[in-house]
């Protein structure tokens, strides 16, 4: 994925070992239903998912991708890193909306 000028990446933490066990528990997670507001494994949404994973580490996300844009570091697009949660502002809309978190970057692109 090649990140626009709309997103914004926030940096949480920079420990190897932590990334890669958060990012295993994110991606255990695909398949799971999506689910408007949703916070388990019975289905979640996009922030819902990173409140799942980093509840398994006892950290604590606020409850929607704008208020987890809100915290953390900011770096800009060409400095993220695995682990990283990057921020989206999707269909036109004027606020962020959306987040995921990086996984790879390969070449330049997360």
């Amino acid at each position: 994925m090649v990140v626009k000028d709309s997103s914004t990446v926030i940096r949480v933490e920079n420990s190897s070992d932590l990334i890669d066990r958060l990012i295993e528990s994110a991606t255990g997670n695909i398949g799971t239903r999506y689910r408007s507001g949703g916070t388990t494994k019975a289905g979640f949404d996009c922030s819902g998912l990173m409140i799942c994973t980093f509840n398994n580490f006892d950290i604590r996300l606020p409850r929607s991708s704008i208020e987890q844009s809100r915290i953390g570091m900011k770096v800009s697009a060409n400095e993220a890193q695995k682990g990283d949660l990057i921020f989206f502002k999707t269909n036109g809309r004027r606020h962020i909306n959306h987040v995921g978190m990086v996984v790879e970057v390969a070449d330049g692109e997360i």
